[in-house]
């Protein structure tokens, strides 16, 4: 079986509408987290899919002879979107691989082809269920037994199974806007393609101990 590992990278909308503006101070007044209110912002926007935005789709594909290849979608996040689907479109019988995948990138990216009106390609990209590995093989959900307080990182996963960490660059997630504000698009790529890769060797490493 042919496996296509993702992950999304996504940063604060600009020019918030009233309505949005409301919802995110909202979530500012509720939020728990001990951050400055502009590092909460930015927070906050970048991971919901009403009030941010997709940059960058890192993919890795590995087909059934084990070659492998990778690609960063970027640009303007409608091209972006409507390039997953033409790629999506053309996965018959595929595992989508992916951390957090289930609960954050498909929601996020679906959400976001809504907006575009953007209609999907492949619907068992869509297919999120929980306790299942296919069509997605959710890591961080399968690693820790579907029990959210005990998954670890990507990071911690990744030194378990000695798996080179993709968190040794420049760019890393808490950086990812500032890098796209200084217009690092090229090297938020470049981390976005290494999460997939791990995650990828991650997942080979766990597929042997589920049944």
């Amino acid at each position: 079986m042919q496996k296509l590992s993702f992950d999304i990278e996504t940063v604060p909308q600009e020019n918030l509408s009233d309505i949005q503006l409301e919802e995110l101070n909202k979530k500012i007044s509720r939020s728990k987290e001990d951050l400055p209110e502009n590092e909460l912002r930015n927070k906050i926007c970048a991971t919901s899919p009403y009030l941010g935005k997709i940059i960058c789709i890192g993919l890795h594909m590995q087909d059934t002879d084990g070659d492998e290849e990778s690609l960063a979608l970027t640009g303007d996040e409608d091209k972006i979107i409507r390039r997953l689907w033409g790629i999506l479109g053309k996965q018959d019988d595929t595992q989508f691989v992916s951390y957090n995948g289930i609960s954050f990138d498909v929601p996020f990216i679906a959400k976001r082809s809504m907006y575009y009106g953007i209609i999907p390609t492949n619907y068992n990209f869509l297919k999120v269920r929980r306790y299942a590995s296919y069509p997605h093989f959710d890591v961080k959900e399968l690693i820790s037994d579907w029990d959210k307080f005990s998954a670890p990182t990507l990071k911690l996963a990744c030194d378990l199974f000695g798996v080179p960490s993709p968190k040794e660059g420049e760019v890393k997630a808490e950086n990812v806007y500032e890098a796209y504000l200084n217009g690092g698009i090229g090297e938020i790529a470049e981390y976005c393609v290494r999460d997939t890769v791990a995650t990828l060797r991650v997942a080979d490493k766990l597929m042997p101990f589920l049944v």
